[in-house]
């Protein structure tokens, strides 16, 4: 029985790989002008390899790889608590300057800023003595 198995694979190969061959001659490959082969790299002189002891094992690559993590997870941190503190600054000084604003222009016109009303209009006084 496997006689019988490996003559029937055989023939299917043989078969197979004729009839590949068959259409693989009547494909017409012409080679692209932009293709070229792969060069053989050059190594220098001095080249040595690298013995086993100076390559990483897994478990530094992997610890490394989790110190990197942590590490950005840390400047991360920073980085946000930076933002924080900077941006806390930039709206206490934008306070601080709307506020001076606010008093250099109550110095040139006091009473203006403080009602809504910003059109005004002067009110005739008048004089007790045209009292009648």
């Amino acid at each position: 029985m496997k006689d019988q198995i490996d003559q029937i694979d055989t023939f299917y190969k043989k078969k197979t790989s004729e009839e590949t061959l068959k259409i693989l001659k009547e494909i017409s490959f012409i080679k692209s002008p932009s293709l070229h082969l792969p060069e053989p790299i050059v190594l220098p002189h001095e080249y040595s390899s690298l013995t086993t002891d100076t390559l990483q094992s897994s478990e530094n690559i992997f610890s490394s790889v989790s110190e990197i993590h942590m590490s950005s997870l840390k400047h991360y941190h920073d980085l946000k608590t930076n933002f924080q503190t900077w941006s806390k600054r930039v709206e206490q000084w934008e306070r601080l300057a709307k506020e001076r604003h606010l008093s250099e222009a109550k110095k040139l016109a006091p009473g203006y800023l403080d009602t809504e009303q910003r059109l005004l209009k002067p009110i005739s006084a008048k004089h007790p003595s045209t009292v009648s």
